[in-house]
């Protein structure tokens, strides 16, 4: 397991997630980076991930946006799942089996609009003592 600082962790999530959003057709908004514990038994409970979450207001059906995004993952070869709700709704994933980032993509309800989640693998925190502090939009 790599060790890696916090805020260098959840910053790659953050540079992660903006990388995709030449794949949707709106831009993506970054709503916040954080970091939490991963499996307590990891790294003598010093491991965690990070995370980054943004959301891509669309203004129209979304349904379409999740399919071409989840094809751009598999295009990518990224291994991941595409589930379709009765209620029009949906959500799509997929990990990359280079690096072991994870991204969820989630229709929200107002049906028009995408939340995506990017989670880092884990990693071991060298300063489990100090707290991290999430990251939001200046």
């Amino acid at each position: 397991m790599e060790t890696r600082e916090k805020a260098a962790a959840a910053r790659q999530a953050m540079e992660r997630g903006a990388a995709l959003g030449g794949l949707l057709p709106a831009p993506l908004e970054f709503v916040v980076a954080d970091t939490a514990q991963a499996d307590p038994a990891a790294a003598g409970g010093t491991a965690f991930t990070a995370s980054a979450t943004y959301v891509c207001r669309l203004g129209a059906a979304a349904t379409p946006v999740l399919e071409a995004l989840h094809t751009a993952w598999r295009e990518r070869g990224w291994d991941g799942s595409l589930r379709r709700f009765p209620d029009g709704g949906g959500d799509a994933e997929a990990s990359d089996p280079a690096d072991g980032y994870r991204y969820t993509a989630l229709i929200r309800r107002d049906g028009t609009s995408l939340a995506l989640w990017v989670e880092s693998p884990p990693y071991r925190d060298p300063d489990p003592e100090t707290r991290f502090r999430p990251i939001r939009p200046a």
